[in-house]
């Protein structure tokens, strides 16, 4: 069975994780690529998992998977950094599918960000800047590297935050052909909550979105009682529920105490199978493949900064040229300290290596 995360499904598992506030990290483990398993230890509860399952599931595991024999560069680096750290946080990010979890060290505190989708990623983050992330890329304006800026998506409106006022302008204004799709889209809710809403409204989903209030039936979806559940078809897992779903009224339900428990339920025993040969093989060569395309991915970003550069010294050419051609003619009656003097006053020059003889300035 696939199954992402919405947006609010992570809502409903982030306020089941607060009691991993002051947990400690004793261990990360990568069984995968995109599955990395953070150990704790936390008062009264014992060694709890974390468990990363990327690109788009994150929940508390009982078990940790096997561990990899030789971890990965991004594991090493992580238990580096965090194994005895404590979590302060732990938060959603508005009700986009990210998990921020804030970490306090002996020496530091770091941010540890989820991002459930596309890709999926895991980035550790201190002071606001990369210092190591599952995957680099650029996409959609948002350029992930190492030591660089982290940067926030594209959020969308945080339907917990919205007024009753607030949702009936949104769909009084939306442009979805559908209520359905503007409870989706435009409110952020995505389609299965969608579709919930508009079960517990009582409406047809295929109605024009505008005239309707639905801020008591949002309402009570949000703030309902935790009913986590596998949904089930035969013995065949078909999808997962936090809450209890009019929208799976008729089929068969495997109640869970908390939904971490339910996607335990149904994502362990994946990882668990044996690997066929083949498959062990195609990890092989996947491995190979990823390990190029991150070095490419490097490659591309070193050209783009280098070019920029180039394009800068380009633009300003003719004063730097001038510039230079000052500096060879003084050479000729005056020594490299008396030049640097004179040369490091000007606004655009940093400093003048005299060992070394390099010049460096600030390209407009």
């Amino acid at each position: 069975m696939k199954y992402a995360l919405s947006g609010l499904d992570l809502a409903f598992l982030v306020d089941e994780m607060q009691g991993l506030l002051g947990a400690k990290i004793d261990k990360i483990f990568q069984p995968e690529k995109d599955d990395i398993i953070i150990r704790m230890h936390r008062t009264g509860m014992g060694k709890v998992h974390l468990r990363f399952l990327l690109p788009s599931l994150v929940y508390m595991a009982k078990d940790k998977a096997d561990a990899q024999k030789d971890p990965s560069n991004f594991c090493m680096f992580m238990r580096k950094r965090l194994s005895g750290a404590r979590i302060d946080a732990l938060e959603q990010i508005g009700t986009e599918r990210m998990l921020r979890i804030r970490l306090q060290s002996k020496d530091s505190k770091y941010e540890l960000i989820a991002e459930l989708f596309g890709k999926g990623n895991l980035l550790l983050i201190e002071a606001g800047k990369v210092l190591t992330a599952l995957h680099y890329s650029i996409q959609s304006g948002r350029l992930l590297r190492p030591k660089g800026e982290y940067m926030l998506p594209h959020m969308r409106p945080d339907i917990r935050t919205l007024s009753a006022e607030d949702i009936k302008k949104k769909l009084d204004a939306s442009a979805q052909p559908t209520l359905v799709k503007a409870i989706a889209v435009d409110l952020g809710m995505g389609g299965v909550y969608a579709e919930e809403v508009i079960l517990r409204a009582g409406l047809d989903k295929q109605v024009k979105p505008g005239g309707h209030d639905l801020y008591p039936v949002i309402q009570d979806l949000l703030h309902g009682p935790l009913e986590p559940a596998v949904i089930l078809e035969g013995d065949k897992p078909v999808s997962l529920a936090p809450i209890k779903m009019r929208l799976y009224e008729g089929m068969q339900v495997k109640p869970f105490g908390t939904f971490s428990e339910a996607i335990d339920e149904v994502f362990l025993p994946i990882q668990q199978r044996a690997k066929t040969a083949a498959e062990k093989k195609m990890e092989r060569l996947q491995k190979i493949i990823d390990a190029q395309s991150e070095v490419i991915k490097k490659l591309e970003m070193q050209i783009d900064e280098e070019q920029a550069k180039g394009n800068a010294v380009y633009a300003d050419y003719a004063r730097l040229s001038s510039l230079l051609k000052q500096i060879n003619e003084a050479r000729k009656t005056k020594s490299w300290d008396e030049i640097a003097q004179v040369v490091e006053q000007l606004p655009f020059v940093q400093k003048l290596d005299k060992k070394n003889k390099v010049l460096s300035v600030v390209a407009e």
